[in-house]
């Protein structure tokens, strides 16, 4: 494999700014499993280091490849994005590191990720015609040009991020009709519903119309910008437009005006738990998130101290909806594509050296049995187009989900435009802004105008302060 040595040295500024970023069994024995690459290491011995979460990769399946892959010890430690950083500026950089979309273009601005096109061509399992189009999220050109050129690491799994989940049970008690899960609500209509649904005894709220993942809500923010023919960040990345940019300020105010009215969690009108329990327990009509949503709920299902959530799932109070229009347009993006990089060598006391032992591993990862793993459990759809048979569609549950995937799936073929200079957690600076000064907004403390003059200049100091030069 042809390996990177150029050596790229963190500058303690450069440092500096990436801390800044990273602060704000039968199952698995499937037949059918692809062939893996046959020239890993089979003589000495590389230490492999994945930076992963616990509950994506079991001790189990990593002590089962260290038992395929003579020559190769792989360990796992805890994601802690600040250790990483740290381990990165020592040259001590884990091998393989979890990312989302957001992280991407920053990395390769940094140059922190290895360039693994040659790896990809050679590869007997993992074709570039099978990758789900969330994965041109790890395909890059510059900071700045996302979606294309060559491949620099690869999503796990994926979902559209936007579906609407509907508790048939709460509309009809409210006396809404269901909608058809085959055709789009309009925002409008949500609001709308969300408000009907809604639920007060005095001053307690009994059932709350909407709620979603305020984590990604700047990520929304910026899908609905984009479904208005607009965006959050200028085309250089240099400054976030929020005052007076209304394909921003009408995404922004949507959720606002819901939560001002009370048909959205808030914090005047905070979840009893978090949207999961809310929805399963009948507590919360509709949910803006993903697909992995309908693993949680099987997961709540077969949980025999909550017999009542097993039941309303039999009886199809939990309904798969697409996601709204927005303006008229259709669009459900996958807004987080968790996956994996590897590490630039230059950052990794042992260089090159361990570059093809360490893509066995990602390969194992993503397309061998860890991968048809996740694409059964129905938390997350496949990474790989040839896995989707394995997609749950045993239940009626499963069936009605399953179909408003398929319908969805000509529609989430976008990616986003991240800014390189800015952080890219949970929620992002804008979003963060937002969360931060919410209940100020909500009292009228705090102007909604000034709001979004707060989320502008937050925004833009950190980009400033972020900059790279790209």
């Amino acid at each position: 494999m042809e390996k990177n040595t150029s050596k790229q040295e963190l500058s303690r500024r450069d440092f500096l700014r990436l801390a800044r970023a990273g602060a704000s069994g039968a199952l698995l024995a499937a037949t059918g499993l692809p062939a893996l690459a046959q020239d890993s290491p089979t003589a000495g011995e590389a230490s492999i280091v994945m930076m992963y979460h616990s509950n994506q990769i079991s001790d189990g399946e990593i002590e089962q490849f260290n038992n395929d892959n003579e020559g190769i010890t792989l360990t796992r430690i805890d994601t802690d994005i600040t250790r990483f950083f740290a381990m990165l500026a020592a040259g001590t950089a884990p091998h393989l590191l979890r990312t989302q979309a957001p992280d991407i273009p920053q990395y390769f601005a940094r140059d922190v990720m290895l360039n693994l096109q040659p790896y990809f061509e050679a590869s007997g399992a993992l074709d570039f015609d099978d990758l789900a189009a969330p994965n041109d999220y790890y395909k890059v050109v510059s900071p700045t040009e996302i979606g294309q050129g060559d491949i620099y690491g690869m999503a796990k799994d994926w979902a559209p991020d936007g579906f609407m989940w509907l508790h048939t049970g709460l509309l009809e008690a409210a006396g809404i009709a269901v909608p058809d899960p085959a055709t789009p609500l309009s925002e409008e209509e949500v609001a709308a519903m969300a408000l009907a649904v809604t639920q007060k005894e005095g001053d307690r709220t009994l059932v709350t119309g909407f709620n979603t993942h305020t984590g990604f809500i700047d990520r929304f923010w910026m899908q609905m910008a984009l479904m208005d023919g607009g965006s959050l960040f200028s085309d250089d990345f240099s400054r976030a437009n929020v005052v007076g940019n209304d394909a921003v300020v009408d995404a922004i105010s949507w959720f606002h005006d819901m939560m001002a009215e009370g048909s959205m969690n808030s914090p005047l009108n905070p979840s009893v738990s978090w949207f999961g329990p809310d929805y399963a327990n009948g507590q919360l009509a509709m949910v803006y998130t993903g697909y992995w949503f309908s693993g949680q709920l099987r997961g709540m299902a077969t949980n025999p101290e909550e017999p009542v959530i097993g039941e309303s799932m039999e009886a199809g109070h939990y309904q798969m909806h697409p996601m709204f229009t927005w303006k008229g347009v259709r669009k459900n993006l996958c807004v987080t594509a968790a996956g994996a990089i590897v590490t630039n060598p230059s950052f990794r006391e042992a260089g090159a050296d361990d570059n093809d032992a360490a893509w066995a591993a990602f390969e194992w990862f993503m397309a061998g049995a860890p991968a048809h793993g996740r694409a059964a459990s129905g938390w997350g759809l496949p990474a790989l187009k040839s896995l989707n048979h394995l997609i749950p569609d045993d239940t009626a549950f499963d069936q009605q989900t399953l179909a408003v995937v398929n319908a969805e799936f000509e529609h989430s073929t976008d990616v986003l435009g991240f800014n390189p200079n800015l952080a890219g957690g949970e929620p992002m600076v804008p979003g963060a802004t937002y969360m931060n000064n919410l209940e100020a907004a909500l009292t009228g403390e705090l102007a909604f105008d000034d709001l979004l003059q707060l989320i502008e200049d937050e925004t833009n100091f950190a980009i400033e302060e972020g900059m790279f030069n790209i």
